[in-house]
């Protein structure tokens, strides 16, 4: 069995909104969160993409953040679907 494998969605732009939300929390929470990313990777069978990240402040769910995360997805199938499809860039920001 394969692991699991969890990556970044990343924007037409180039930006990395989850990496981006992490990168702005503090040092303990930012380590905790990558930590529980490390054992996804670690569980099971296919590809994980992580989408959208926000502070949940409430027992619901805003509307808004969903419709973020549907719309980054559709964004993600799309251009996966794309043919020709051009292959993934280089992981990190100094990536061409």
């Amino acid at each position: 069995m394969s692991p699991l494998q969890a990556v970044y969605y990343r924007a037409p732009d180039g930006n990395e909104p989850v990496r981006e939300f992490l990168e702005s929390l503090d040092k303990k929470r930012r380590v905790s969160l990558r930590n529980q990313i490390a054992r996804v990777n670690l569980r099971s069978e296919g590809l994980i993409v992580l989408l959208h990240a926000f502070r949940k402040t409430t027992a619901k769910l805003p509307a808004s953040e969903v419709d973020t995360a549907k719309a980054r997805w559709q964004d993600f199938q799309t251009r996966m679907n794309r043919k020709p499809r051009r292959p993934p860039r280089a992981a990190g920001h100094d990536a061409p």
